[in-house]
């Protein structure tokens, strides 16, 4: 057909328009145009819609299509797979599977069991932002439902990891959508006692999650059990423990009891990054390479209910960890923005601009997890501080998708965390900062209202060698917002400048 200026999926000339119904009024599943064989599309039901749309200008030889009944048990909607083991596959698999579907299954086990999923064979469209899987992608829940928490969202034409339940349920859904498709997946799931402990299991894929032997109940006394993170090339591995309840340790800054080590590397003598035992939740961990090394560690003592951890497969230049933005002026944003952000991430940027200085900070784009309670936002949140590290004093925490106001340092640092739980993805936030003089600019950044109410001046004395006197007295009125104190430096000319956030 015609190549449209603006091609699919919007299509301003000619067109075919597909719609999962009987009439003009049925959910659209795709608009093709231009001469790219669009492949094969499903209804979810027992009529389709196709209406074929030419305008007045270029004409060619337009399209041939065939259709075909398809059992509705080759892309099911919510089917159940009860047993100890068995398989799921994408429709037609190996054939390429359709655009435009939807396919979900519910893996149930057996009581005391949980479910271990592996992907015998994975060939999907290759997506443009491999960490976030924008396009034709595997969804994998630790549950019954799309509410339940992520377990991994998988895309392109890798292998991906065997995944596990931490119950005995496993929501699996698959989606394509209008444009390139694949071979599909081929998968087994099996029933494993929830005791299981593994020696040495290797986690590959973009993401991924693994438990404590039987979380969540208590794990056993005395076992050691070792995962080794593997995340594709260019990439480094971000880990998150989502729940965290370890044994408390008489000599807690050490963990000499139940402990849970990760290093960076693939072995036991890579660098350690932390050790974690008590039931604080460690803050997220990230590699300096494509590996990370995990191992718990009970003893023979007391037991907890232990931990649930997730990885993320992240590019330093799309989710830095301490990134430095040097210069006057800069921008940066979520990973993937403007597309959804990837789930259990965590982002530092630290701005630096030139001696005599501030940072002026301005959201161009917000649109975060909405979870604002009592002053606290609970889940994605963006987080300033003023100052080059997370010790310095905050400036605010921001989430939802109110735009936040325009922030300014006090010194030549900022820095800027954005985390992300393992729940709602939303757009994310696109940002700029420019580097100002210092200067009275606590009126204009944060609502400051100086002005001068009067000033007295009287001499005395005598210039011939007698004495001189200058008396010279200034009365100024300085309002400042609620949240804010500030430490007064003056001049002759007078100058504010040093703001703290008083909360």
């Amino acid at each position: 057909m015609e190549k449209c200026a603006i091609p699919s999926p919007t299509c301003s000339c000619d067109h075919v328009e597909i719609r999962d119904g009987p009439n003009v009024n049925s959910p659209k599943l795709a608009k093709y145009c231009g001469d790219e064989n669009p492949g094969a599309i499903m209804s979810s039901g027992r009529f389709m819609w196709v209406e074929f749309d030419s305008d007045f200008f270029s004409n060619a030889q337009g399209f041939l299509a065939t259709y075909i009944a398809v059992d509705a048990s080759e892309c099911p909607r919510g089917k159940i797979l009860s047993g100890t083991n068995g398989s799921l596959t994408t429709p037609r698999f190996p054939v390429r599977y359709p655009n435009s579907v939807k396919c979900t299954w519910i893996i149930q086990v057996p009581e005391g069991f949980q479910v271990r999923l592996r992907f015998d064979s994975f060939r999907l469209e290759t997506c443009n932002l491999p960490s976030v899987c924008s396009c034709d992608h595997v969804q994998v829940r630790d549950g019954r439902d799309e509410s339940s928490q992520s377990l991994a969202k998988l895309c392109g034409d890798h292998s991906p990891t065997i995944l596990r339940s931490s119950g005995q349920t496993l929501w699996v859904e698959f989606e394509s959508d209008s444009l390139t498709g694949g071979q599909g997946f081929s998968a087994t799931f099996k029933a494993v006692p929830v005791n299981e402990c593994p020696t040495r299991r290797v986690l590959q894929g973009t993401n991924g999650s693994f438990s404590s032997p039987q979380y969540p109940l208590n794990y056993p006394n005395s076992v050691t059990c070792t995962w080794i993170i593997e995340v594709p090339e260019g990439y480094q591995v971000q880990l998150t423990f989502n729940t965290f309840k370890l044994e408390d340790c008489a000599i807690s800054s050490i963990c000499t009891c139940d402990h849970v080590e990760v290093r960076d590397g693939q072995t036991e003598n890579s660098p350690s990054l932390k050790k974690h035992c008590g039931n604080e939740k460690p803050t997220p961990l990230g590699s300096s390479g494509r590996y990370m090394w995990v191992e718990f560690d009970s003893d023979s003592e007391t037991t907890e209910k232990g931990f649930n951890a997730s990885f993320v497969a992240v590019s330093d230049s799309e989710c830095p960890r301490n990134g430095l933005l040097k210069g006057k002026v800069g921008n940066f944003s979520s990973p993937g923005y403007p597309k959804e952000y990837p789930n259990s991430v965590t982002c530092t940027w630290v701005i630096e601009v030139p001696e005599n200085h501030l940072v002026e900070l301005t959201f161009d784009d917000f649109e975060l997890e909405d979870c604002f309670i009592s002053s606290i936002c609970t889940c994605d949140h963006v987080e300033v501080r003023d100052g080059k590290d997370k010790s310095a004093s905050e400036l605010d925490e921001f989430c939802g998708d109110d735009k936040p106001s325009t922030l300014i340092s006090t010194g030549r640092y900022m820095w800027v965390e954005f985390e992300a739980d393992s729940r709602t993805n939303r757009k994310g936030f696109h940002a700029t900062y420019k580097a100002i003089k210092t200067g009275m600019y606590c009126n204009t950044a944060f609502g400051w209202n100086i002005s001068a109410i009067g000033c007295i001046a009287a001499t005395v004395g005598v210039l011939g060698g007698g004495v001189f006197i200058i008396v010279l007295m200034c009365i100024v009125l300085v309002k400042k917002p609620n949240v804010f104190k500030c430490k007064c430096r003056w001049s002759l000319f007078g100058s504010c400048f040093d703001c703290e956030n008083a909360s």
